[in-house]
């Protein structure tokens, strides 16, 4: 049960990250490419849609890490699991205290160059966050791997 639990986790931490870098490398700078008449609703439809993609994936993603440090995986160092957990739950923290708010002014207000900068340079911290938790998950299940084959 724990190994499957533990590849869920990987695969959507997998998953997150390449949400977070597509975001990153695509749609945050494309938003300038939106006209200004149509941004506003179109910034509105994103908001909408972005709940199934990332928002649920990422409380499941924090669920399930949270149950890998109650269960403690075997042979996963408890820091790995805490690191982990930690570089998730900052990411989200982003998303909610920060990113979430510029989007939803952006929904009403509409187009803001200020506000997507803002945006995208502290998206950058959540699309680095999740790498870093994602890989701090691959290279721990690779040492059990390694282990496991020896």
């Amino acid at each position: 049960m724990d190994i499957y639990l533990l590849l869920f986790s990987l695969g959507l931490s997998m998953y997150l990250v390449g949400v977070h870098w597509t975001f990153q490398l695509v749609h945050f700078p494309l938003y300038t490419r939106v006209g200004t008449n149509e941004f506003q609703d179109y910034q509105a439809l994103h908001q909408q849609k972005i709940l199934w993609s990332v928002r649920i994936p990422r409380m499941i993603a924090l669920l399930i890490a949270i149950a890998l440090i109650l269960l403690e995986p075997w042979g996963l160092e408890k820091w790995e699991l805490w690191a982990y957990f930690g570089c998730l739950s900052a990411a989200t923290a982003i998303s909610f205290q920060f990113i979430r708010p510029l989007q939803g002014m952006l929904s009403q207000q509409g187009y803001s160059t200020k506000v997507i900068t803002t945006m995208t340079r502290l998206h950058w911290a959540r699309t680095i966050l999740s790498t870093a938790g994602a890989l701090i998950l691959l290279i721990a299940i690779a040492r059990l791997l390694n282990k496991a084959m020896a």
